[in-house]
């Protein structure tokens, strides 16, 4: 397997970092698998998930989006830009794959999109969907909000301390929210895998606070991509699937998963699946049973392809 990193300039004033894992010697890849990551993720959070795919004969292309990893504004993590910022991530993701066009011709495309990812992956599809050949969601909520108390203080905060303002006390109080229930530890509500939550503590590219306009953002992302408008300009052709884990406290263990599945199959979208993991918390390609979803995943590609 051969790994490159790359970047390409975006126009929201960033460099935008990249990886390929491309498969060993073989005649003709099976398909070209993009990713688009989480909250506090970056294009190195699917290292595992992207070799076994490739060893599987896929190429693989895992990007930051702007204000994670390395491709930040003014060295500034968790903000995406100024105003509104979902055109310029759109606009990044397509730039991104009409260069992978070039490179990668005559060849299936696929997009995987993980929660954040997910809602974004949603809104390209509405305008790009024609640019693939289907899309995988990954633990997306439906309409995500902040609990009343930490809402209200960050409306707070934001008055006194400003839009750019990070505030590590806000993200302290959700991550004890949403572990309430789980465990003691403030990250169970990630996976049961202690050992990737031990590795997200010590990763400063993927544990750090948002700016107080970049939380705005992933609410008014996640609104947006849940619109009906969106899902009905969706190509009913495309295949979708959809999976969350029955323990993610931020899909409602499933049921916002099953609510986005039932928008879809209403509006007619012919190759349409969904898969509820047992004993699956949020990030279900770092769980205990992570294989079991990478060969959910493997088989509903191989599925869709030629060879």
């Amino acid at each position: 397997m051969m790994i490159m990193e790359e970047s390409f300039a975006s126009s929201m004033h960033a460099w935008i970092h990249y990886t390929i894992y491309e498969p060993k010697v073989i005649l003709r890849v099976k398909g070209v698998v993009m990713i688009w990551h989480d909250v506090s993720e970056n294009s190195h959070s699917y290292v595992h998930f992207a070799n076994y795919l490739s060893q599987n004969g896929y190429v693989v292309v895992v990007s930051d989006l702007v204000g994670h990893g390395r491709s930040l504004i003014d060295f500034e993590q968790g903000y995406f830009g100024e105003g509104d910022v979902l055109e310029g991530i759109i606009e990044d993701m397509h730039k991104l794959q009409l260069m992978l066009f070039n490179r990668y011709r005559d060849t299936l495309y696929f997009s995987i999109g993980v929660g954040f990812g997910a809602s974004l992956l949603k809104v390209f599809a509405s305008r790009y969907g024609d640019y693939i050949q289907g899309m995988i969601l990954l633990s997306e909520p439906k309409n995500f909000t902040f609990p009343l108390s930490i809402t209200l203080r960050y409306k707070i905060v934001r008055r006194f301390k400003g839009p750019m303002h990070h505030s590590d006390r806000l993200l302290r109080k959700e991550r004890r929210h949403l572990s309430n229930g789980i465990g003691r530890d403030p990250l169970a509500w990630m996976t049961h895998d202690e050992k990737e939550i031990r590795r997200f503590e010590v990763d400063t590219l993927s544990n750090f606070s948002y700016t107080l306009k970049g939380y705005k953002d992933l609410v008014d992302t996640n609104r947006q991509a849940n619109q009906i408008d969106v899902l009905r300009t969706t190509p009913s052709y495309l295949p979708i699937l959809l999976l969350s884990g029955d323990e993610d406290p931020i899909t409602h263990k499933g049921k916002d998963t099953k609510e986005i599945y039932e928008m879809y199959k209403s509006l007619g979208i012919t190759d349409l699946s969904m898969e509820i993991i047992k004993e699956g918390r949020h990030v279900l390609l770092k769980e205990l049973n992570k294989e079991e979803v990478y060969k959910i995943i493997r088989n509903w590609l191989n599925d869709r392809t030629f060879i």
